[in-house]
């Protein structure tokens, strides 16, 4: 008959396992708190360009200053174009769009509210850009023309 006395089982070892927490939790606390003083550090040094408009010296202004930009030509607009708003208005918002784009979908409400705030100064030109991994995109366009 065998003794029914009980033993710990000998790979384990409660002491050696909270040990092991003890210093693993410990190594990510070190990590989390270095990582949060390397944030801090960069926080409280100003860019190159804060400091520059903080404290402008003859050199610094000038690399502060943004580059100048060139006039960007207008598209042509033709008689064929989907336009919505006035169509003598100085502003033309010209969109290049896919029907089947979620993200195309979600900013039309956008281009709404831009003709019903400024009515007649803004016209919208609408322009088909069928993406060419959407499915149905292009027969969507020709279906809309």
């Amino acid at each position: 008959m065998q003794n029914s006395t009980h033993s710990a089982s000998p790979g384990f070892n409660i002491n050696t396992f909270l040990a092991v927490v003890l210093i693993l939790g410990a190594y990510f606390l070190g990590s989390f708190q270095a990582k949060v003083q390397v944030l801090e550090n960069r926080a409280s040094q100003p860019s190159t360009i804060q400091a520059a408009v903080v404290n402008p010296t003859p050199d610094t202004a000038v690399a502060a200053a943004p580059p100048t930009q060139q006039a960007v030509k207008r598209p042509e607009l033709t008689a064929d174009e989907h336009v919505r708003g006035n169509k003598n208005a100085k502003i033309t918002l010209v969109e290049y769009s896919d029907m089947e784009c979620p993200f195309c979908k979600r900013f039309h409400p956008t281009m709404q509210q831009v003709i019903t705030d400024y009515g007649d100064k803004v016209k919208w030109v609408y322009r088909h850009f069928p993406l060419s991994f959407h499915a149905n995109a292009q027969k969507e366009a020709e279906a809309s023309e």
